[in-house]
């Protein structure tokens, strides 16, 4: 298939990763670190799971860098008008259940399996744990029924929360045996079971996939890798940062100095094409972004393109045709 422009540019389009094993690819050796999109079905607070979503800057950054491992992109369109047809959406239901009861079992099974295994592995530091602890209450307990101005009735309580307690450090082997029996006979481990290592293929008959290579995607979206957002994730990204989404602090991204999940960001950097639309920045808008990065302990970092080379206070870097890539960092002075 040989997409158009008007096909690539008009359309909604996004770049989904379906399964853990190429998101963890992508993580660990070209430091793309993605948002997942997806949410467990129980529970849709928890933790996002797959579909990995790309943004456009990575997409663009992938075929710039690494276009001899990476041949074509597959374009993801959602197509919600067939699965609206009442038949399509009673299979899609069916199957969604089936397999939610066969994944459920099989990980429920695996966790019950490796919970038990490591259970008796540390049975003898389970145990001196739970001494340790059973032995702290009970000298609470002691030190209060020593109280002379207890009531009769506040008496007899503490006297019954001792004598269980002494039961129980008399018959920890009994009750540790009990707990792993209770363990093969109880289902109750949803919150702790991670079900969704791939999006199922049922699942992705909502996005209709149309494949394009990633010579087309460049010619298509040439105005794209000259834009001050692409140029500067590829600056950034080039001397050894992880970028993530900024939004959430009122930026374009969020610049980290190693992987997201082991370090916080150290930039929220906002990107502007060219220095009129930096200059038409209030200062009040700069007051604000100054102190929004101080505040969560960050630095503030402008990005813009100028036909010149900024002579002095921001770093730069040549594009071509007469185009520098400017950084500019900001700090509340707290004056």
């Amino acid at each position: 298939m040989n997409p158009s422009s008007e096909w690539f540019s008009d359309r909604p389009k996004t770049y989904l990763i379906f399964d853990n094993e190429t998101s963890d690819y992508l993580r660990e050796t070209k430091r793309i670190c993605s948002r997942k999109i997806g949410t467990w079905f129980q529970n849709q607070s928890a933790q996002a799971s797959l579909p990995l979503q790309l943004s456009n800057e990575e997409v663009c950054l992938l075929t710039d860098l690494f276009a001899n491992e990476l041949k074509f992109l597959k374009a993801n369109f959602s197509d919600f008008k067939n699965l609206n047809i009442h038949e399509n959406l009673s299979q899609f239901k069916s199957d969604y259940k089936s397999y939610l009861t066969e994944l459920n079992s099989k990980e429920i099974e695996n966790f019950k399996f490796n919970r038990r295994r490591q259970m008796i592995t540390k049975k003898d530091q389970i145990l001196n744990g739970k001494r340790k602890k059973i032995e702290q209450q009970l000298d609470k307990i002691k030190d209060r029924i020593l109280k002379t101005d207890l009531s009769d009735a506040e008496k007899e309580k503490l006297e019954q929360q001792k004598n269980s307690l002494e039961f129980n450090l008399r018959n920890l082997e009994l009750i540790f045996d009990q707990e792993l029996d209770n363990l093969e006979q109880s289902n109750n481990f949803f919150d702790e079971v991670e079900i969704f290592h791939s999006t199922p293929k049922f699942f992705e008959s909502i996005f209709r996939t149309e494949e394009i290579s990633t010579e087309q995607f460049r010619i298509l979206n040439k105005n794209y890798f000259i834009n001050c957002k692409f140029n500067a994730f590829k600056q950034l990204y080039i001397k050894g940062y992880y970028l993530t989404g900024g939004a959430k602090f009122g930026g374009d991204f969020l610049v980290y100095p190693g992987d997201p999940d082991k370090y916080h960001s150290q930039f929220i950097l906002v990107c502007f094409e060219s220095k009129h639309e930096l200059n038409s920045l209030s200062l009040k808008q700069f007051i604000t972004y100054a102190r929004m990065a101080t505040t969560v302990k960050k630095t503030f970092l402008i990005c813009f393109i100028t036909e010149n080379k900024m002579e002095s206070g921001c770093f730069s870097a040549h594009l071509g045709d007469k185009r520098y890539l400017n950084f500019l960092s900001i700090n509340w002075s707290h004056i």
